[in-house]
Parts: C-alpha cells; sequence; structure tokens
C-alpha cells in the first residue's frame, strides 16, 4: 500500500523487497562502496539469501528481534537484508557499548539472538561475512505481536538520562517516508552515490544511508572509522551527492582544510544535511567557501526522523541561521508547558509528529519517558521557536539550561558563538557547581594547532559578537580533543566529568 503527502510517496514494503526491485533492474550495479572497494547489488544479494536461509533454519522469522553489532561494514548491509527477508526486528547496537547497558538491553529485549564478533562456547558462526561473526541463540526470546495495524521494523538505541539506555522502535513506513522525504529535499536521483559518515549504530544512522540507499537506488560509501580527510576523500573520489552528519564532523573536516591537508573543492555534492546539534553561521558560511558545499541544516532525532529541514531554494541568509521547516506532513510546534502550542516567536518545547514519529520507547528501556501532548506530539526536550513564515530554529535544550543565580541561560545560544572563534576547533558550554550562584558557564574548547586563548580574550571577541554579559563564560578550559558519543557528537556528561576531575 503507497501513501503521498505533498509529493512524497512512500509504503509499507519492506527493506528486502525494495532492495529486490532494484536488483531485477541492474544486478550488476554497485550496492555499496567499502572505502573504494565497489560491491555488487548481486554479491549482496548471495550473500544475505545465504545468511537468510541459514537463520531460518534456526528458527529465525517474523517478529524476532536480532540484536546485532554494528560496524560501517558491507557485512552489516547483508545482516539487514537478511533479516528483513525473513520479517525479524533490526536491532543495531554500538559494539563499544559498555557491558552494563548491553546486558540491560539483552534482559528487556530479549532476542532472539545476538550476533557479534565474540566466538564463545555455543556460538554459531554466520555465513555470508566477510569478517567472522557469531551467533548466540535465545529459546525463550521476545515476540513483536503479530496484531499490531503495523510491526516493528527497527529498534534503535540512544543513551538514557536516567542510566538506562532508551529503546526506539519504527515501523517500516516511518523508514520510507524518511529517506523519500529527504531524498526529495535534495534532488536526489537513482545512481546518486551517498557517503555515510555518522555509525550505523542507531535508527537515525541506519536508516540515512543505508534504508535509504537500498531501497532508493543509490550506492553507499562506507567508512569502517571515521577520519575527516578520509570522508573528504572518499567523497571526491566517488562523486557522491549528498550526506548527512553532526556538526562536529563537518567542522573537523573543515579544520583539514584550513590546516591545508585539503585544498579542493567537491562539485558532486547537491548538498550535505547537517543536525543533531547546534549549527552555526560561521561553519555554513566556510563549508560554502572552502569545500563549495551547500548545507542543509535540519532539526530532526532518533525518535522521529523527517522533522526539519532547510531546502536549497530557501534564500542563502536563511539557510544559514534557520533549522528548517517540517517535512511534508510533518507538525513541529513550541509548546509551552501546558501543552499548549505557542504563537510564533516565542521559545517553547519542540512537539513533533508525523509519519516518522516512533511507536514510543519500549517498557523497561525508557517506557517510563515518553512524553506526549494531548494532541500526541511527542515532546523531545529540545526548546525552539517558528518565525511566522515557519522556520524552525533549535534554541536549546532544556536540560542543557544552566541555572546562575537563578537565571536560565541556554548553553546552546554560547556554544554557537565559542565555536565562531577563529582559533577554535570546536566547543561546548557546561555548567560548572559553584556554592553561590549555583552554576557558573564555563566554555570547554580544543583549539587549533599551537593557538593559545584566554578567557579575557575569548570574552572580549565574545562581546564584540554581541554575546549578552551575563551569557560570557567564568571559565575557560583547553583540551586537546573533546569526547565524542557514538554518533559524533560531543559528550557533555563525559566533558563534566572531566571538568569536575580537573577542578577537584
Amino acid at each position: 500500500m503507497s501513501k503521498t503527502i505533498n509529493g512524497v510517496s512512500y509504503g509499507t514494503d519492506q527493506l528486502w523487497v525494495q532492495f529486490s526491485e532494484w536488483l531485477e533492474k541492474d544486478a550488476e550495479a554497485v550496492a555499496v562502496f567499502d572505502g573504494e572497494r565497489p560491491v555488487s547489488r548481486i554479491e549482496i544479494s548471495r550473500r544475505s539469501i545465504a545468511l537468510a536461509d541459514q537463520l531460518e533454519m534456526q528458527g529465525i522469522g517474523t517478529g524476532h528481534r536480532i540484536l546485532f553489532d554494528s560496524y560501517s561494514t558491507v557485512d552489516t548491509v547483508v545482516i539487514g537484508l537478511a533479516l528483513t527477508k525473513l520479517g525479524a526486528v533490526l536491532c543495531p547496537i554500538n559494539p563499544k557499548i559498555g557491558s552494563r547497558d548491553r546486558q540491560i538491553i539483552i534482559e528487556k529485549l530479549g532476542p532472539a539472538a545476538i550476533f557479534s564478533r565474540y566466538n564463545e562456547q555455543g556460538t554459531t558462526e554466520l555465513v555470508g561475512m566477510e569478517e567472522p561473526m557469531f551467533a548466540s541463540w535465545n529459546s525463550t526470546p521476545l515476540i513483536e505481536s503479530s496484531s499490531e495495524e503495523e510491526p516493528t521494523a527497527l529498534i534503535g538505541f540512544t543513551s538514557g538520562t536516567t542510566g538506562v539506555p532508551k529503546a526506539v522502535p519504527h515501523t517500516v513506513t516511518s523508514l520510507n517516508y524518511a529517506a523519500r522525504a529527504c531524498s526529495n529535499i535534495v534532488g536526489l536521483e537513482p545512481g546518486d552515490s551517498i557517503i555515510g559518515i555518522s555509525p550505523l549504530t542507531s535508527a537515525a544512522g541506519w536508516t540515512f544511508p543505508i534504508h535509504m540507499g537500498l531501497t532508493l537506488g543509490y550506492p553507499i560509501v562506507l567508512m569502517r572509522k571515521w577520519d575527516p580527510k578520509r570522508a573528504l576523500e572518499l567523497m571526491h573520489s566517488h562523486r557522491c551527492a549528498w550526506g548527512m552528519c553532526v556538526p562536529t564532523h563537518l567542522l573537523l573536516m573543515l579544520e583539514v582544510v584550513q590546516t591545508g591537508k585539503w585544498d579542493r573543492h567537491i562539485h558532486s555534492v547537491k548538498a550535505l544535511s547537517v543536525g543533531g546539534s547546534p549549527n552555526s553561521e560561521e561553519m555554513v558560511k566556510n563549508a560554502e567557501k572552502l569545500l563549495g558545499v551547500q548545507v542543509l541544516r535540519m532539526y530532526g532525532m532518533s525518535e522521529c526522523l523527517g522533522h526539519a529541514s532547510m531546502r536549497l531554494t530557501d534564500p542563502p541568509e536563511r539557510r544559514r541561521i534557520y533549522d528548517g521547516v517540517p517535512f511534508p506532513g510533518t507538525h513541529v510546534e513550541a509548546y509551552d508547558d501546558k501543552d499548549q502550542i505557542l504563537p510564533r516567536g516565542q521559545i517553547g518545547q519542540a512537539g513533533v509528529k508525523g509519519p516518522s514519529l516512533f511507536k514510543g520507547y519500549l517498557q523497561g528501556l525508557g517506557g517510563d519517558q515518553n512524553k506526549f501532548t494531548k494532541d500526541n506530539a511527542f515532546l523531545t526536550g529540545d526548546l525552539i521557536t517558528r518565525d511566522e513564515e515557519g522556520f524552525v530554529k533549535v534554541v536549546g535544550r532544556i536540560k542543557d539550561q544552566i541555572i546562575r543565580g537563578g537565571a536560565k541561560i541556554d548553553a546552546a545560544e554560547v556554544e554557537v558563538a565559542v565555536n565562531s572563534h577563529p582559533d577554535v576547533v570546536e566547543a561546548v558550554v557546561i555548567g560548572r557547581e559553584d556554592e553561590l550562584l549555583g552554576e557558573r558557564i564555563c566554555a570547554v574548547v580544543s583549539l587549533r594547532s599551537d593557538n593559545t586563548l584566554s578567557l579575557e580574550e575569548l570574552c572580549k571577541y565574545l562581546k564584540e559578537k554581541g554575546l549578552a554579559k551575563t551569557k560570557l563564560p567564568e571559565f575557560l578550559e583547553i583540551i586537546s580533543t573533546l569526547p565524542k558519543t557514538d554518533f559524533g557528537k560531543v559528550d557533555k556528561k563525559t566533558v563534566k566529568e572531566m571538568v569536575a576531575e580537573r577542578n577537584h
């Protein structure tokens, strides 16, 4: 069954079904580039079928949840196709996840099988893999209900604010809609190469680019390990038309240019979609100037894969400062603390709903943190505003607010300003505990090689940028590299722990 919303057509066909249609059209076409090595659709198909046959012999089928370590390799693509051929639920997980979180997920998820590179007693080696992968089996798995109007196709995982990972379930309709809406916005065509910059370890990381590429006929360029110069090389050599990343990725790619390690524009790129954390006007300008790449600021998260995006047809001055307009058929509004939609121009918590909204966190894995408004919009925890023309701007996170002497300061606003400093590679702003005021503002930055920066120099720059005196950092911490989450964002929790330890 197919649906169409404002020009975006999408249906309920699983990944394997849609990939098979492209296979019939051109079996020898490249499905995936593993770095420089092309892998054809027919090779991917043969390996996926062999794996599916093996899993079916083990009793894996419709509704079974399969937890698998998700590496940025062709093997992960093969696993995804094989599981969707059987109607199983894909549960990709970061191979580096902590043992405690892994155990919690296993206990609450009830997977029928776990795929990893650990060859332990009782495991079975999977066929069709380039690198050995082993399966352990669960005799009493939890199975997705067949009575649901539309069953779960994918479960991603995000870090929980209460110490428990959150499981984010999506239907195939959600994935199909998000992939097609994003493709339409950029103007991609079958045969256009797309690059996977972010890890394939979340709902968003899997959807963009794997689901998107395999269902829409785009060769997928994979990077086994994140490296900013390597990303530029691959985009250039494969003439990539599109990619999605977080601001940290783009800032580090720009750093490669600014340090003289890359000196060319990448003309094949139609657009680079950037979201997931605060963007800056300077970053967008530098991408255009140094790489010749048009940046489309986006607003989205694993819970709602298609929130908002700028368009290439939007005026450049708007594309540099706003985070988009909602995807067709998607609702994004600012809500007050009584779940009422605020007038345009006012700041409130983002509430989102639409075809790519998740089904709600699973019980035991974030289920107690589902927050929906009376009109069924999911409350994201982000602070946004929308102007009279409907453009969305993310201004912060509710939990990222620094409360200094009773005054609430949005860390995101200060971060954007600090990140614009010419000597700063990347920065985050956190609250540092203070007995008198509760918290004080602390900027944590990494600098370009051999550069120095004092707190006084930084504050002078920020004042010249127009940042209010009450929002100026009172502390400056300089570290060589900011720690990252598995999705490439700066890990603020770890940063706070590092700063606290430094000043203990």
